[in-house]
């Protein structure tokens, strides 16, 4: 798959769920010039999360200056708790920005995160291939998109990373202290990445699926 000359998007739900979902992809692709522009267009609801949301913005910024990416915060942002009754407010955030990439990645739709499946719902709508060819990527979130009864995220497609993207990758993660837990710290994400490179005979690597792509 070719990047080059291309704007890539990822949208996503909460902060952190860059770094977690394909932040070494991310670093791998800015290193080689390609513009990443991540979205934030919900408002965590969590207690830790309205308590400090100043910080964790501030967070999210970092941790996307480490990965080469250009955040973007929607200004006038509504709590994730609104995101399924005011679902198409937030489908024109999100179309907004997908019309000025060309590859969106974003959460996979059967993840068991409600607010995650939200956002993958609105991605899928703003590129139906009636009316936009963009490629759309999947990516997977430990201890969530692998917490259902059967995990159905089934990957297509390996990104293989250097040492560099997953120095890049944990040190994003180390900025979001707060949310470290069983499968999201930076210990469990490197584990993570080399049981993927292992898949593929590489020793560390992303692995994500492919929804839409276009010949």
């Amino acid at each position: 798959m070719n990047f080059k000359n291309k704007t890539v998007l990822c949208v996503i739900s909460h902060p952190d769920d860059e770094t977690i979902g394909c932040g070494g992809f991310i670093h791998r692709l800015s290193e080689n010039g390609i513009k990443v522009n991540v979205l934030l267009s919900l408002k965590s609801n969590g207690p830790r999360s309205l308590k400090n949301w100043d910080a964790y913005l501030n967070s999210f910024k970092k941790a996307c200056k480490i990965l080469g990416a250009n955040p973007i915060i929607y200004e006038n942002m509504f709590s994730e708790d609104l995101a399924e009754q005011n679902f198409w407010k937030l489908n024109s955030i999100v179309d907004e920005y997908i019309k000025e990439s060309d590859v969106i990645l974003t959460h996979c739709p059967l993840d068991v995160h409600q607010t995650h499946r939200i956002v993958s719902r609105s991605v899928e709508i703003s590129t139906r291939p009636i009316r936009t060819h963009k490629t759309v990527i999947f990516f997977e979130v430990p201890s969530s998109t692998d917490q259902g009864y059967i995990n159905n995220f089934q990957p297509n497609f390996y990104v293989t990373l250097e040492e560099n993207n997953v120095k890049s990758k944990l040190n994003a993660m180390k900025c979001y202290k707060n949310e470290f837990d069983y499968g999201r710290c930076p210990e469990d994400l490197l584990l993570i990445l080399k049981v993927r490179g292992r898949q593929i005979g590489k020793k560390y690597a992303e692995c994500f699926k492919i929804a839409r792509n276009y010949f």
